[in-house]
């Protein structure tokens, strides 16, 4: 199967600390959505997602912001500070919704100033909860 061949050559290649981080975060559970998603693309993917994500409701801006967080989670972006999503276009109203696709629910953000490449940034370090079954992960998301 193609999608573990990958998940498990991306897995490899973590540091300790970042795969620490997938286990805790149930990276695998949304790797596999987001690697869906984007083989799917979003319109047969709602069709078969059972709470029916992403939204119909949501325009094409919402949804093609969703998409391109979905391919950097299948890059491992996210997990860990030193690695975080690095998309400036995906505020974090659009990472919230990234996440609602996963059925994760926004519950609490910090914010921190970082120097990542000699740059300075601010990092949210937002924790989400789990609609179904109440599952906490932490993801991180450069603005």
């Amino acid at each position: 199967m193609i999608f573990l061949k990958e998940y498990n050559k991306l897995y490899d290649s973590f540091d300790e600390l970042t795969k620490e981080s997938a286990r805790k975060n149930r990276f695998i559970y949304i790797y596999s959505k987001a690697y869906l998603l984007i083989k799917q693309g979003p319109k047969i993917y709602h069709k078969n997602d059972f709470l029916k994500m992403p939204l119909n409701s949501w325009d094409s801006e919402i949804t093609e912001r969703v998409m391109n967080g979905c391919k950097q989670i299948i890059e491992g972006k996210g997990l860990i500070e030193s690695n975080p999503r690095m998309d400036l276009d995906l505020d974090v109203d659009f990472f919230y919704r990234l996440f609602e696709v996963f059925y994760f629910k926004f519950i609490s953000r910090k914010t921190k100033r970082i120097k990542l490449d000699r740059e300075s940034h601010f990092l949210d370090i937002i924790d989400f909860v789990h609609f179904m079954d109440g599952g906490k992960i932490t993801y991180h998301n450069l603005m």
